[in-house]
């Protein structure tokens, strides 16, 4: 799954190569449609905020806000996560392979950030 923020560049469809924030003011109901077909699409409660910030009347529909929350469900036990679980997810913000390709980023990332603690 791949975490979008303001600045995330798309990689597919129409507007591939513009930023989520760009796209907003082109065709913001595309960030429901991403939600809805795209399963590695992802965007936080908080990137959904900085988005109202720019377009106050943003809203995504019920199957979009679903859809997030199921892909999310699925993330954290891919991770192994629980809603308890308040840490920093943004190490996996550029992950974008399957739950197994992320799972080792994930393992790698580890390892580079135990090696700076030496």
């Amino acid at each position: 799954m791949k975490f979008y923020n303001l600045d995330t560049e798309f990689s597919f469809g129409e507007f591939n190569g513009k930023t989520l924030k760009q796209i907003l003011h082109i065709q913001p109901s595309y960030l429901d449609w991403c939600a809805v077909n795209i399963d590695q699409f992802y965007v936080t409660d908080v990137v959904i905020e900085e988005i109202k910030t720019i377009i106050p009347d943003f809203a995504l529909t019920k199957k979009g806000k679903q859809m997030l929350a199921d892909k999310y469900s699925a993330w954290q036990k891919a991770y192994g996560l629980d809603d308890e679980d308040d840490g920093d997810y943004s190490i996996f913000e550029d992950f974008e392979g399957t739950f197994t390709q992320d799972n080792r980023r994930a393992i790698d990332a580890d390892e580079v950030m135990e090696d700076s603690l030496d």
